[in-house]
């Protein structure tokens, strides 16, 4: 499959969270924990809105198949990754790698948001 649709997303996220040794980053691992975290926060706001607890434990195990999924994609994201050459990583500025890099963190957000919706309204 031809990835080069992906590759200023793909490229973004492992700048900016630092995924592979030998690749320049911007020396900080607390967004790699931005980057999955983050994400995570419209599901518990929305789950807040329920006046139903039980909601909560719904809350708790969806965390662990994110957290599941989220492991699997950054490893998919690195196997893509390692086609392009750590010197393109290298001239890679903060301009272009910011906006990749968001658009990355709300597809993620909106995507998990559509799944924990749609399961809390099957079973709510």
């Amino acid at each position: 499959m031809n990835w080069e649709i992906f590759k200023a997303p793909i490229m973004a996220t492992i700048k900016v969270t630092g995924m592979m040794p030998g690749i320049p980053t911007y020396d900080t691992r607390i967004l790699f924990f931005v980057a999955v975290i983050l994400p995570f926060f419209p599901l518990y706001k929305y789950s807040e809105s329920y006046d139903d607890e039980s909601v909560l434990i719904v809350l708790f195990v969806y965390f662990f198949f994110y957290l599941i999924f989220n492991v699997v994609l950054i490893h998919f994201i690195k196997k893509i990754g390692k086609r392009w050459s750590k010197d393109e990583y290298k001239n890679l500025k903060q301009d272009q790698v910011t906006f990749p890099f968001i658009l990355v963190m709300i597809i993620n957000s909106s995507f998990h948001f559509g799944i924990f919706y749609l399961v809390t309204k099957i079973i709510y």
